[in-house]
């Protein structure tokens, strides 16, 4: 069925990135196992970026942000600065962004290249899609980047500039996966890779193989 499809093409995925094929083979079993827990499955029914959404009194501009996910939107009403953020932009904790297989190629340049359509909006608040609201828009879209260019520089370290590294080393040292659930290591890994590939594409990175090397 297309969960096991799903979750054979996520194991085969982390394995092709070096991660053990133990690993890779249980989380395989715990995405699969996941299929029950969310059924019924939502009705999805798309909404044009740019176009117009009322939201109880009030008309929100519908603005695509991806990075996060593929198909995630904001919902911006500019009379009030308001801005409804999805987990575009959280409070405390950065938003997972992550290459997953079948999504778009570069998330994690997606995801600030969002950051970037969010700021350019001057909310005075947003209401984001977990923990508490951010009144300091601008501010906080700052300590994320800031946060991502320090994992960057972290995990381009961790490559090193002979033989390399593979996705799954730069996530052992950079997670330190020995004291992560299976759930957890899932996210590392699939984060770990939106990085480097962000990196690989801005000529930071080298890939042979599976390997990332600095270039």
């Amino acid at each position: 069925d297309g969960m096991e499809r799903q979750a054979d093409a996520l194991r085969d995925f982390f394995a092709a990135e070096g991660m053990p094929m133990e690993t890779s083979a249980e989380i395989s079993r715990h995405h699969h196992d996941q299929w029950g827990k969310i059924q019924p499955l939502a009705t999805i029914t798309p909404v044009p970026a740019g176009s117009m959404f009322r939201i109880g009194a009030a008309d929100y501009a519908v603005i695509w942000t991806p990075g996060h996910s593929d198909g995630l939107a904001v919902f911006w009403h500019a009379d009030s600065g308001i801005l409804l953020a999805n987990d575009m932009i959280l409070n405390k904790i950065t938003p997972n962004v992550s290459l997953w297989p079948e999504c778009r190629p570069n998330p994690l340049q997606d995801y600030l290249n969002s950051l970037g359509k969010v700021e350019a909006l001057g909310a005075k608040l947003a209401l984001p899609g977990h923990r508490t609201m951010i009144t300091d828009v601008s501010g906080r879209v700052q300590e994320i980047r800031r946060h991502h260019a320090e994992r960057l520089d972290k995990m381009e370290r961790a490559c090193g500039a002979t033989k390399g590294a593979t996705a799954w080393e730069v996530c052992e040292q950079t997670f330190r996966t020995e004291q992560l659930t299976i759930h957890q290591i899932r996210f590392a890994m699939s984060e770990t890779l939106a990085h480097l590939v962000y990196m690989e594409a801005q000529g930071r990175l080298l890939k042979k193989g599976n390997r990332f090397a600095q270039v």
